[in-house]
């Protein structure tokens, strides 16, 4: 008698990579908020740009809200830094896209082991792709800039709106594999 070989179980990508970047974004925070009077306000600025640069869709969330106060900024506590809340809050806006670019990465490791599963659906395909071309016209638009003279924040930018042309790339190379390994299936059965 054979038994059937159990599915292979795919890494849990989808939870990884939201919950690595939000430690992460705390680790700096911290180290923001702990070291404040130990460095320079220089290091603490371009340590928020960084996290600024990881949470790009999450500084897209945050625009909106700003409009909804009359001043036109966005609230911060009264405790906090804008730099520390700025931290905290786009680590947590930016969730739901690390969510997306994790579940894209477990379907395109899934059909290596000729799996369908997660499916990719058309939300998280077209959000991927605004992704993309948003994280590459960022990219495109920061290094466009020939001079020798670039600033710390536009370079942070560039890195960031690479880090999203990529990981908005991989939701739609996900759907797209995953419909080519349905249609190779179907011609075969």
């Amino acid at each position: 008698m054979q038994y059937a070989e159990p599915p292979h179980r795919v890494f849990p990508f989808r939870w990884i990579f939201p919950l690595g970047q939000f430690v992460l974004c705390l680790l700096l925070v911290s180290i923001v908020a702990e070291l404040r009077p130990y460095i320079p306000y220089l290091y603490a600025a371009r340590l928020s740009e960084v996290i600024t640069a990881m949470n790009l869709p999450g500084a897209l969330i945050q625009v909106p809200v700003g409009f909804l106060f009359p001043d036109h900024q966005i609230w911060t506590p009264p405790l906090l830094s804008f730099q520390l809340w700025r931290g905290l809050s786009l680590s947590i806006f930016a969730l739901v896209f690390w969510w997306i670019a994790g579940r894209a990465t477990e379907a395109l490791v899934a059909i290596n082991d000729r799996q369908l599963a997660p499916k990719i659906g058309w939300m998280e395909t077209v959000t991927g792709f605004l992704l993309m071309a948003g994280g590459a016209t960022i990219l495109g638009g920061m290094l466009s800039d020939f001079s020798s003279s670039r600033d710390w924040g536009s370079t942070r930018l560039a890195a960031g709106g690479g880090l999203w042309a990529l990981l908005g790339s991989l939701s739609v190379i996900a759907r797209f594999r995953q419909w080519r390994f349905r249609k190779k299936h179907k011609t075969i059965i």
